[in-house]
């Protein structure tokens, strides 16, 4: 799960897209060094507390609709999360399997 934090963190399809001096590209920078640093220093519970704090104030700033958005990018990020562990799983079984004839 580690290891695809950090590569969802800096292979989002957002990121080819992203001009270099972009805030978005500035702020997948920022974020990606927050989750190696936190995960380098086994202090992801309190990244996890500041990014929460973040998105809460957000939510609050800007309304319901902020919430929802950040509630379904949550969800379809944990999707694609899971469907790529998904896809491995069965690349692998299917390896395992393919060897086993030979």
């Amino acid at each position: 799960m580690e290891e695809q934090l950090r590569q969802s963190v800096s292979t989002q399809d957002i990121s080819a897209s992203v001009q270099p001096e972009s805030r978005e590209a500035r702020y997948l920078r920022v974020v990606r060094e927050l989750v190696d640093d936190a995960y380098s220093n086994r202090t992801v519970h309190l990244l996890i507390a500041v990014l929460s704090w973040a998105l809460a104030g957000i939510g609050h700033d800007f309304g319901t609709r902020a919430c929802g958005d950040i509630l379904m990018r949550l969800g379809r990020n944990l999707r694609t999360f899971a469907e790529q562990q998904q896809a491995e799983a069965e690349a692998d079984e299917a390896n395992r399997n393919g060897r086993k004839r030979q």
